[in-house]
Parts: structure tokens; C-alpha cells; sequence
């Protein structure tokens, strides 16, 4: 069977991203079906510069502001002068790895010269709250839609017009699998009943599928502790993470991101190196979903640092997914005292056999049924 999917697979720098297309992929060939990414361009626009003119006296009372975004915009600049210097071969990788639609399509052409598949999967990652296209509005009648493990990572509020939207939209799906179980009830309370909590796709493959994507483990090289940290705000002192690993007689590698700006030396690995630094860390040090998947996936031991401010609610998933395995007191912003606890994977691989199996084969039988 062809199948589209419809995600997000268009980053530089987000790991995560890109490997939960490829697992979905990967996971679909594995069963006979012939995927492909559909290449997308959505119609999120930039907010126009400009606007009303501001009196000397408001701008003297946001001074501070205004100050503080001066800076943060340098730093930014600064960093993107720094990523340019830096191929991760993201292309060269999905190039490899993720077959993908010839066509790039935007909003009118996907409406009115969709791409042809038997059947068409939106998912993973956060892409429900904006773009109806993610909502599969696009697919010809009569054919099958699919969601697996999307989030509603857009929206924070659900206005009773965007309800009935999102109603109507997901009517004729044949099955809605979240990621999430805020997911689930969301959908639940719009009429979907049927919803059900699924994986993320990175967790339908096997620690030994990601492995044939690798060189073998080498033994040589001082050990590390791994620093992956997203853009959102946390509690974590770098400094904190260099004193603990020199105590321990550990190096430190540190991964560039959006939003990590501080001068402390960093690397920008390519997507198969990532899952190596991963896979051979004594210790991962993250706030990203992914960064904690892919460390358990490996049997590495990880501390997940938890987001702070606006972007709690951004937790969410971390929290669902180590509730589902007990490992919740791995999310601490203690790093010295929880970085000297052992760690017992046995819950994780219990939850990858069991639930993995499930979320495969209601997927498959999503797929199979006329």
C-alpha cells in the first residue's frame, strides 16, 4: 500500500524530528507498505514589522524590554553565524533515509493537486493547531486517513469555533491514535470517542534498528556526560553540569540548539553521530522528549530537566511518557545527587514489548481494514 505522511521533517538542528519520520517510515517498510513523506510548506506567516508608533514616554516605561529583545535577537544572530559554519547533513540523511514526495507543495496545490496514495497518515510530532492541511482536509474523499502520535502542540486554548473545526475535520478518520493523553481526552470530549493513547513512532523500532545506522562502539575516548538542551527555559546551571562531570572524571560534550547561547564550547553532530553520542554517553543531561527516548532506547542513564515559565505545559508529554514507565523521578533539576543513582531499565523495556506491540498492530489493522 502507499501511504503519504503528513509532519514536520524540515529542520536543521531538531533530531527528533527527523528520526520520528524516519521510524514511522522505516516501521511501515518493515510491514510491506510503501510511505513516503509529503513535502510540505505550511502557511504560517511571520507577524509583519512595523505598527503603531510608540510615544517616547511607553517607550522609556519598556526600555527594559526592548533592551532584553535587542539582546536575545544578537544572540540569536550569533548563533544561526555559528550554525552556518556547521553541516549535521540533515539533508544528506533524509536524502538516505526518508523517501519523500518530488513535489514541495503549499496550501493550494495540495488542496487542488494532492498527492496520490492509497492511504494518507498525519503524524507524529506537535502539528495539530493551525494548518488544516495537518488535519488531512486535503485527501480525496473516499480515501483512508490515519493520525498517529500528533500532538495538539500548537493550540493552548479551544474557542468553540476552532472545536467544530477540529470536529469536522477529523469525522471521517478511520483512527486517531495520540501521543499524548490530553490528546485523547481532547478529542474524546469533540466526538471522537474511539481515540486511543499511542507510541511515538521513534519507539516502533528496535534498539538494534537504529544500531545497523551506526558505526560499531568503540571503547577508546574519555567518558562523557551528553548535554542536549532545547531552547526552553529551565532551572539547569551549565556551570553545574561542568563541575559534576569534572568531580566523576568525565568530559562534557554539549550540542548546539536554538535558544542555548551561553559561550560554553559545543558541538553540532550529524543525525547518526547524535544517536551515537547517545548510545555511548555515561550520562545524558536533556530537556527534549527525544533526547530521553533515544537515552532509554540505549540503556543510557539520563536526567530530564524539567521546562519552567510559559513553557511548562510543554512537560506534558515528557511527564505522560515516564509516568507510563516509573520513571518520573528522572525529571529533576538535581543533577549532582541523581546523576550517582543507578538506573533500572526493566519498566522501559516492558512498555517498548507490550505497548509497542499494541500501537503496531492497531496501526497495521488501521491500515488493512476496508
Amino acid at each position: 500500500m502507499r501511504i503519504g505522511i503528513l509532519t514536520f521533517c524540515n529542520s536543521r538542528d531538531n533530531y527528533g524530528q527527523v528520526l520520528q519520520c524516519f521510524a514511522l517510515q522505516e516501521f511501515l517498510r518493515k510491514a510491506g507498505h510503501e510511505p513516503f513523506l509529503i513535502r510540505y510548506r505550511d502557511n504560517r506567516t511571520s507577524r509583519a514589522a512595523g505598527g503603531e508608533r510608540k510615544s517616547v514616554l511607553r517607550y522609556l516605561k519598556h526600555f527594559g524590554t526592548y533592551y532584553h529583545l535587542f539582546q536575545q535577537r544578537r544572540k540569536e544572530a550569533a548563533y544561526y553565524r555559528e550554525e552556518a559554519k556547521h553541516d549535521r547533513n540533515f539533508r544528506s540523511f533524509i536524502e538516505e533515509h526518508i523517501a519523500a514526495s518530488p513535489v514541495i507543495y503549499d496550501r493550494w496545490t495540495i488542496t487542488e493537486q494532492p498527492p496520490e496514495a492509497d492511504a494518507y497518515i498525519c503524524g507524529s510530532d506537535q502539528i495539530w493547531g493551525g494548518d488544516a492541511a495537518y488535519y488531512l482536509d486535503f485527501v480525496p474523499k473516499g480515501k483512508k486517513k490515519i493520525a498517529y502520535a500528533p500532538s495538539f502542540g500548537g493550540v493552548s486554548n479551544f474557542t468553540p469555533t476552532y472545536r467544530e473545526e477540529v470536529r469536522t475535520c477529523l469525522e471521517d478518520f478511520a483512527f486517531i491514535g495520540m501521543r499524548e493523553e490530553s490528546g485523547v481526552q481532547t478529542c474524546r470530549d469533540i466526538g471522537r470517542s474511539d481515540a486511543i493513547k499511542v507510541c511515538d513512532p521513534t519507539l516502533l523500532l528496535s534498539k538494534e534498528d537504529y544500531y545497523r545506522l551506526l558505526p560499531p562502539k568503540s571503547n577508546s575516548g574519555k567518558p562523557y556526560v551528553l548535554l542536549y538542551l532545547l531552547g526552553a527555559p529551565t532551572n539547569i546551571n551549565v556551570k553545574d553540569v561542568y563541575k559534576m562531570a569534572e568531580q566523576r572524571g568525565f568530559e562534557v560534550k554539549y550540542i548546539a540548539s536554538q535558544g542555548q547561547y551561553d559561550s560554553f564550547p559545543k558541538i553540532y553532530p550529524s543525525i547518526t553521530d547524535w544517536l551515537r553520542l547517545i548510545r555511548d554517553a555515561e550520562l545524558v543531561i536533556t530537556n527534549s522528549f527525544h533526547g530521553t527516548v533515544f537515552s532509554l532506547i540505549n540503556t543510557t542513564p539520563f536526567i530530564t530537566v524539567p521546562l519552567i515559565h510559559s513553557y511548562k505545559r510543554m512537560n506534558t508529554r515528557i511527564t505522560d511518557f515516564l509516568t507510563d514507565i516509573g520513571l518520573t523521578n528522572r525529571i529533576s533539576e538535581k543533577i549532582v545527587a541523581l546523576s550517582q543513582e543507578e538506573m533500572n531499565f526493566t519498566t522501559f523495556h516492558t512498555y517498548q514489548q507490550k505497548f509497542g506491540t499494541f500501537c503496531k498492530e492497531r496501526l497495521l489493522k488501521a491500515l488493512d481494514n476496508n
